[in-house]
């Protein structure tokens, strides 16, 4: 059944004061409302990048056009981005941008010139331009870089008129920028606000029209995040190119369920295909089920709201619309969803080896820097510079937050406890951290840190007051490019881009030779949920330490802790005490040590087999016994044993003879016991020295005819209960 999705018009709340030029225009201090600037001077040097060609001397830059309106919304862009401390401009690019303008204003009849509008020049009208007066210079086109930057000035400077200075509702923009509209409906700490949305690639005037309804409408009432939004309008794009090689296809897509599902299963072939232009290599299963999901979703959306969809985009094909187009897909192609991804961790040794290797990205780039692992040769690198991606790695590390938690982090973002200063050890929890909860709502976004969570965040509070002295910091971590005033914090792409620098610099693999990669910052969060569940930490409250709803999510860490102590368990071939291989699995055998939770079965030498009806009355003598079982990862422990009884053997052998002037022959009982101890360690080392690890049972240990024991399962119990009965056949 279609869930409803029926809506009223979005009602956007108007700004309290107008966003006409006029308005714009009256905040512009007296002293920027030309644009002529000395380019060594401040406040002018903070916006424009140094350039060799315009030196810094005492010589004044004029980027007038000549045409008044042109140059009060230059001269207003200009300040702009000087007061929000967001862009630099290159004053060559921007020197081509305002010749080329200039030709382009030139153009229009006299009366109009001095009212012309730089927003009626659309970007690509001045890439034109500029390409063309280049060309007819210099006899040669630009260079590709070179096009591009003066592209960039034109785009950015479009987009602040377009948006900042009109009173066109947000929706109504082909691109929605969060930074320049702040009329986007967002969450308060939205992570991905830098991320553009584009409804450019969807040329089908009835597509992009409805699609700009949908996602206003979704992200005006909360359906969808800014994320999701996005996700969704790069899966419509390849629908849209999809229909580009269709002559006249209309909203309906077709006027029978046959029609419809034709042009559909077309669309599905066409993901699986690589298309050139498009995408280059087929499409993973993941990926074309998003993609028709999300046409689906559009579809059943636009049948339910098929009213308001022909008023506002003024197409009458919707209203064509049948239950039909509720069902484009055949429901046999829709997969259940599989198992979900298996948790994966760094090891103890694995999270060393990259902590070594962080110096690299704390390292100044005019800096080399060498690491030092044990087992291997020193390895010198290049320095990255950018400290303040390393600590908050390190935070990552050490408290398991998301990145993004830690990136929008407030500046100031602990409590202290009330804690006495001389009672704290290193480990010792000393303050509450509070983080930016982007991702999970009614999750109460604390947690307890340690000394060294605060040091690293007392380092980058100096960081940031060293960088932006004098200003407000609203953030602990602010973005490195395009924040001149410290206002923004870090992107994640930045963060992630950083990462990855270090990746393939260091190059890192692990002990089976897979690379360990820094940028996989998800990792450290499952590592430090496993570090807690091995520690004993309940699961409510790795629950609540980590910020989940539920303990659904929780438990993948525990199962994935299970499989991580089985396969750990498995490596190991366990032998019995005269050395002999055991008559159990692998796996029935950690079944009767997981299940049977006593501490009196888990030896310092081994395990304990004995039936759980069953009690010991061998005290410490173990060697010897039936039931005992060992395996390579107590070797040590036995020849440590062995040298221990060794040398007790020749001590009490030497007080022997000091007392009766004779050797203690073989037939005492006390020695024919530690003898019999002796033998029994000896051939366990044998074995376990001799033998390669198998992932199979080891036979029961004891003497030769002994009645042996099988192990059963109840099938009540699914078999996983074991329940030991006696072999009726006797070993030979």
């Amino acid at each position: 059944m279609v869930q409803k999705n029926i809506l009223t018009f979005p009602t956007i709340p108007e700004p309290a004061l107008s966003r006409s030029w006029e308005t714009a225009w009256e905040k512009v201090p007296a002293e920027w409302q030309e644009p002529v600037y000395r380019l060594d001077r401040a406040p002018n040097n903070r916006v424009f990048v140094r350039n060799s060609n315009y030196l810094y001397s005492n010589k004044t830059y004029d980027y007038r056009t000549g045409h008044t309106l042109a140059d009060q919304e230059l001269a207003w862009y200009i300040y702009t981005i000087w007061s929000e401390g967001t862009l630099k401009v290159d004053p060559a690019m921007l020197r081509w941008y305002v010749t080329s303008t200039q030709a382009l204003i030139d153009r229009q009849p006299a009366e109009m010139r001095d009212t012309y509008s730089l927003a009626n020049i659309e970007p690509y009208m001045l890439i034109k331009e500029a390409a063309r007066a280049f060309y007819e210079r210099n006899e040669r086109y630009p260079s590709p870089n070179n096009l591009k930057n003066v592209e960039s000035i034109a785009k950015n400077l479009y987009q602040h008129l377009t948006v900042r200075c009109s009173d066109t509702p947000w929706y109504e923009h082909d691109v929605w920028n969060m930074r320049l509209d702040s009329r986007i409906p967002r969450r308060e700490n939205e992570p991905h606000a830098e991320r553009v949305i584009s409804l450019e690639q969807l040329t089908q005037t009835w597509l992009k029209e409805a699609a700009r309804f949908w996602f206003s409408q979704a992200l005006t009432y909360g359906y969808y995040t800014w994320t999701s939004v996005a996700s969704r309008v790069t899966y419509l794009n390849y629908f849209s190119r999809f229909l580009a090689t269709y002559e006249h296809t209309p909203a309906t897509l077709g006027e029978s369920l046959g029609s419809i599902r034709k042009l559909t299963t077309a669309f599905t072939d066409y993901l699986k295909n690589p298309v050139e232009g498009c995408h280059e290599n087929a499409l993973s299963e993941t990926t074309i089920g998003s993609v028709t999901s999300t046409l689906q979703r559009f579809y059943e959306f636009a049948y339910e709201n098929k009213d308001l969809i022909t008023e506002t985009t003024h197409t009458e094909a919707w209203l064509n619309l049948t239950a039909d187009h509720t069902r484009l897909f055949p429901t046999y192609r829709r997969k259940k969803k599989g198992k979900a991804h298996p948790v994966t961790f760094f090891t103890s040794d694995e999270l060393t080896l990259m902590l070594a290797h962080l110096d690299v990205l704390k390292t100044p780039m005019t800096q080399q820097v060498t690491v030092q692992t044990p087992g291997a040769e020193p390895a010198t690198f290049t320095g990255l510079g950018d400290e303040q991606a390393a600590r908050a790695w390190m935070i990552q590390a050490l408290t398991g937050r998301r990145a993004s938690e830690i990136l929008m982090m407030d500046y100031q973002p602990l409590t202290m406890l009330d804690v006495d200063p001389e009672k704290i050890q290193e480990d010792s929890f000393i303050a509450r951290m509070t983080y930016q909860q982007t991702k999970v709502d009614g999750v109460e976004p604390t947690i307890l840190v340690d000394v060294a969570v605060v040091n690293i965040i007392k380092e980058q509070q100096a960081y940031v007051e060293e960088k932006y002295p004098g200003l407000e910091h609203p953030y602990l971590f602010p973005n490195p490019r395009a924040n001149f005033t410290g206002s923004r914090p870090r992107s994640y792409r930045s963060y992630a881009d950083t990462l990855k620098r270090l990746d393939a610099t260091v190059k890192l693999t692990n002990k089976a030779g897979e690379p360990l990669r820094f940028s996989q910052t998800h990792r450290l969060r499952h590592t430090r949920a496993t570090e807690l569940l091995n520690n004993g930490v309940p699961v409510h409250v790795v629950q609540r330490y980590l910020g989940h709803r539920s303990p659904e999510m929780t438990m993948r860490y525990a199962e994935t802790l299970a499989a991580t102590a089985e396969a750990e368990f498995l490596r190991y071939k366990k032998v019995g005490s005269d050395g002999r291989d055991l008559g159990l699995s692998a796996k029935d055998l950690l079944e009767i040590s997981q299940l049977d939770h006593r501490a009196d079965r888990i030896l310092p030498n081994g395990y304990c087999m004995l039936p759980p009806t069953q009690t010991c009355d061998k005290g410490n003598a173990c060697l010897p016994c039936g039931a005992f079982a060992t395996d390579a990862s107590y070797i040590q422990e036995h020849r440590d044993q062995l040298t221990r009884l060794e040398a007790l053997i020749e001590a009490r052998k030497n007080q022997y003879k000091a007392r009766r002037g004779e050797d203690m022959p073989e037939t005492n009982v006390w020695l024919t016991g530690r003898l019999r101890e002796k033998a029994s360690l000896e051939a366990i080392i044998t074995k376990l020295e001799n033998e390669a690890a198998q992932n199979k049972a080891v036979s029961g240990a004891g003497t030769s005819g002994r009645v042996a024991l099988t192990l059963l399962t109840n099938p009540a119990k699914n078999g996983t209960s074991p329940i030991v009965q006696p072999n009726l056949r006797t070993q030979r």
